[in-house]
């Protein structure tokens, strides 16, 4: 499913800024690829991880889900990822080379 989104011979949809269960929900019904949770506190559509949770797991297979993040800590990234609350991450600060090397593979 991620290849696919990558994939430069398609196209692929994200919607970003998803708040509520139902909005997630309704975004896989309608096929559409990703979905983006805002992980940076100062957006307006900023969703704690507690949240995040809630509305992201039952998700897991259905549709892609990206954590949207700005200077975070690398160990929240990481958490997010090992518990399967995000697929994939987006990074938006001053995210050096170095800092996002480990979270990229061959998709």
């Amino acid at each position: 499913m991620i290849s696919t989104f990558f994939s430069p011979s398609t196209t692929s949809l994200k919607i970003c800024g998803i708040t509520t269960t139902e909005d997630a929900q309704q975004l896989a019904e309608l096929g559409v690829h990703a979905l983006g949770i805002n992980f940076w506190p100062k957006s307006k559509r900023y969703l704690p991880p507690e949240a995040a949770r809630t509305i992201s797991l039952p998700l897991a297979g259905k549709i892609i889900r990206v954590g949207v993040f700005v200077n975070a800590a690398p160990e929240q990234v990481r958490q997010l990822i090992e518990e399967n609350v995000i697929d994939i991450a987006q990074f938006h600060g001053d995210e050096s080379p170095e800092y996002c090397a480990p979270f990229a593979d061959d998709h």
